[in-house]
């Protein structure tokens, strides 16, 4: 009797064990059919899941490969509303760090169209210094490397920059000032908080030309006529508004 109630006791207590385990464990169901049962140890919407099994083994799938989690909830996926096709943007910023030139500054406003959910292509003007003001003109091309809220992005941008200050004339010198071709490149964050707003931040490469041409009334020893292009190589630092 005493020896039916022990086996009795200890079947119950393995099946109940067994019964919270299961509990405690997640299953995941994958397209193709297999269910898996473990501890999810990391879950990245729209990447991947990763969920050690009870073997203590590691398994890594890609979000597009899974059904359902737990038997009954669909996969979870962060719900994005997509942003409005075209949309503005301001951008502030200074370019450092180019040997002995001043850090640049610029104020850019950009108009941007999305072709995707991850590429957008557009224009942007505004005004820079570059040891002379200029009025850039540029294309840009804008790649969201997720299609999240939060994502990283890359960006490369090419143009013109028009000069804004005008020729100088005294009774010593005469001074032509040109612009020049200039170039971006670098990568940034953009956080969306809805399809109308959000803000970015960047780093990264900045290349500026200008030209100068002096011919001075009088020359002397240490006074003499000369025409220089400048070639302007910074890292820029940016935050901007997209809406």
């Amino acid at each position: 009797m005493l020896k039916s109630k022990i086996i009795f006791f200890l079947s119950f207590f393995f099946i109940t064990s067994s019964l919270v385990n299961a509990q405690l464990l997640n299953s995941v169901k994958l397209k193709n059919g297999s269910i898996l049962y473990g501890k999810i140890i990391e879950h990245r919407p729209d990447s991947i899941i990763k969920i050690k099994d009870r073997c203590g083994n590691l398994w890594a799938f890609q979000y597009t490969e899974i059904e359902s989690f737990n038997g009954k909830y669909k996969t979870k996926k962060e719900h994005i509303e997509p942003a409005i096709p075209f949309q503005f943007g301001f951008e502030l910023g200074v370019a450092a760090f180019g040997g002995y030139y001043d850090p640049g500054l610029s104020f850019i406003l950009s108009g941007k169209y999305a072709l995707n959910d991850r590429i957008s292509v557009g224009i942007s003007t505004g005004a820079e210094y570059f040891e002379i003001p200029l009025l850039p003109a540029a294309g840009e091309i804008h790649l969201d490397i997720f299609k999240r809220r939060a994502t990283p992005y890359l960006y490369v941008k090419g143009g013109y920059g028009f000069k804004l200050l005008p020729d100088e004339a005294n009774n010593e010198y005469t001074s032509k000032y040109r612009g020049g071709p200039l170039f971006g490149a670098g990568i940034g964050i953009k956080k969306r908080f809805n399809p109308e707003f959000a803000m970015t931040f960047s780093i990264g490469y900045r290349h500026q030309q200008t030209f100068e041409e002096r011919d001075y009334l009088f020359e002397d020893w240490w006074r003499s006529d000369y025409t220089r292009q400048y070639f302007m190589n910074r890292t820029a630092f940016k935050i901007g508004f997209v809406f």
